[in-house]
């Protein structure tokens, strides 16, 4: 019995200690992070956002008049999203719905002659 005491002492106290450091930083990255679930990188100089756009698919489908909004962040850690989902860009449309799309999927991106109206923000 003391060698079972003597062995697991420390191996308990090792694994107690990785367990309450991976609580912490989990904490702090979450604090760090503003709690946010998606976060998206912006492309400067192209598809500014001024402007919507047609987005023509490899499988032939056309989304028609979408703001380009950016691409969702690599890494699945700061934003808890499966790996699928990672790197994908985002559209958002004319009454406000996000459309995410493979970056693979996407054949053609032409610019129309219609504006995003100034006030309108989201």
């Amino acid at each position: 019995m003391e060698i079972f005491i003597y062995w697991m002492a420390p191996i308990s106290a090792i694994c107690i200690g990785i367990m309450l450091l991976t609580i912490f930083f989990k904490f702090v990255n979450w604090i760090m992070g503003g709690g946010s679930i998606v976060k998206t990188d912006k492309v400067k100089g192209f598809l500014s956002g001024k402007k919507y756009i047609d987005v023509l698919l490899t499988s032939g489908k056309t989304i028609q008049s979408v703001k380009f909004i950016g691409f969702t962040q690599n890494s699945s850690t700061k934003t808890n999203i499966p790996h699928q989902l990672s790197s994908m860009a985002v559209f958002e449309t004319e009454d406000g719905r996000r459309l995410l799309i493979r970056p693979d999927s996407i054949r053609i991106i032409e610019e129309t002659k219609k504006e995003v109206e100034p006030g309108v923000s989201r």
